[in-house]
């Protein structure tokens, strides 16, 4: 070899060290970078859209078999429940507000929806946010953004119609809360903003339509206004789900299994998803007049109730007939899914209240009606501080908590110590929604 052949191949050894190097170094500042920003109009963090790409390069899913299994499943078997089960495999239980979460996509893509605003509340630790991960990472890129929120700055994100706004653990200033409920009323509608540019000329700008929100927190401390808006549920905060919880993630922990993996499972159900998105329905119910609703002083109640009707039918509608118009025709079975889904949520719904303030309504129950701070303390296990919170809410027109929520609760002053009342006519039950016969 000749010293002119020798310096060459030195040199090209240098060069390729030299970009192998700056590949390494971009790979770790690509990896800095996304574990802060979120990938607006992504489905998560940019962070797993990366992650999603390497594994189904590893994985060389066949497109074609991914595609004649959603076929198959949404021809022939339940896309409801083979959602539901690939929920199930990444997080355990919590399975109505999966649904409610699963609903709230499909209704984006029906015309005459009002839009189903999912609100999840929970102590902290308890899994609200994983429920909502793992129900995200079963929707096709491109339809969710995981972010906090300020003050008309959703205005300016590039959004567009039909998305999914994730905001976890939220304490919504009044100006905020007054944009969502503003753009949850005009779900089919953009929800537009005038302003004034640094030129002092006037500056339009929107909110797509049929944007979804999911918020999360541990109590609902948004206004009634918006809770009327929202369809909500907790999560199973129970010592039996704490145990069921502790052996997942024994099991997950024994066998190295990821936490949110890309299988094919995984692309079918993105691929479902992805099938409803495309398109654009109008939905009836022609056994509407049927139903039995009693719950008829709430008038928004019934419009969530045949909106989860709505999306049980979108998500079945290669199985489900269409008229001489082109509308899809909703069937018994959605009925029947959606009055199993809202009896399990209508005590919440009906009240607007969490999980935790049922439990504190239950204990004035069973201490007769009356309490002190100290003994609802001990029935329930909360701290004093907590049981004030739940009672007078964290909002900021204190219109958030149970006393404003129950109007049968107060609190009697008179003497040494104050004491929770709750009048004897209070019920908790809620009744059946039946279906009359022809």
């Amino acid at each position: 070899m000749t010293f002119k052949n020798h310096l060459l191949q030195h040199y090209n050894r240098s060069i390729e060290f030299f970009i192998q190097s700056t590949v390494v170094v971009i790979v770790q500042l690509i990896d800095r970078i996304v574990n802060r920003i979120q990938n607006v109009g992504g489905k998560m963090s940019l962070k797993f859209i990366i992650s999603d790409k390497m594994q189904k390069n590893l994985k060389n899913f066949d497109e074609k078999k991914i595609a004649e299994q959603v076929k198959n499943i949404m021809a022939n078997s339940d896309p409801v429940k083979y959602i539901l089960q690939e929920h199930q495999k990444m997080h355990i239980g919590d399975r109505g507000i999966a649904l409610t979460l699963l609903l709230s996509i499909a209704v984006q893509s029906v015309s005459n929806s009002q839009g189903i605003q999912p609100k999840v509340s929970g102590e902290s630790g308890k899994g609200k946010t994983h429920c909502c991960k793992a129900m995200a990472h079963l929707m096709p890129s491109g339809w969710i953004l995981e972010t906090t929120l300020s003050d008309k700055v959703i205005y300016r994100m590039p959004l567009k119609d039909g998305m999914v706004i994730f905001s976890d653990d939220v304490d919504l200033s009044t100006s905020l809360e007054n944009t969502i409920k503003r753009a949850t009323t005009n779900f089919q509608e953009e929800t537009v903003y005038t302003t004034l540019n640094k030129e002092h000329d006037v500056n339009y700008l929107s909110i797509p339509s049929r944007i979804v929100w999911w918020l999360t927190s541990v109590d609902d401390n948004q206004s009634i206004q918006l809770l009327n808006r929202q369809f909500g549920g907790g999560v199973d905060e129970t010592p039996e789900q704490d145990e069921k919880v502790l052996l997942f993630q024994k099991d997950q922990a024994t066998t190295g299994k990821m936490g949110l993996p890309l299988t094919e499972e995984v692309m079918v159900c993105r691929g479902i998803i992805n099938n409803v998105k495309e398109q654009n329905f109008t939905v009836k119910i022609p056994f509407a007049h049927r139903i039995n609703w009693p719950h008829a002083s709430n008038r928004r109640n019934f419009e969530m109730f045949t909106d989860l009707i709505y999306g049980f039918a979108v998500l079945r509608h290669e199985q489900r007939n269409i008229d001489e118009t082109g509308v899809l025709i909703a069937d018994i079975m959605d009925f029947e899914s959606a009055r199993e889904l809202y009896s399990s949520r209508a005590k919440t719904q009906l009240s607007k209240t969490t999980n935790s303030e049922n439990r504190l309504l239950e204990a004035l129950v069973k201490l007769d009606y009356r309490a002190t701070y100290e003994e609802l303390c001990q029935e329930v296990g909360l701290s004093q501080g907590r049981i004030s919170q739940l009672l007078t809410g964290k909002g900021k027109g204190h219109d958030s908590g149970l006393l404003h929520k129950i109007p049968s609760l107060s609190i009697d002053m008179t003497g040494h110590k104050h004491v929770v009342v709750l009048d004897k006519s209070y019920k908790s039950d809620c009744c059946e929604i039946t279906l009359k016969e022809l």
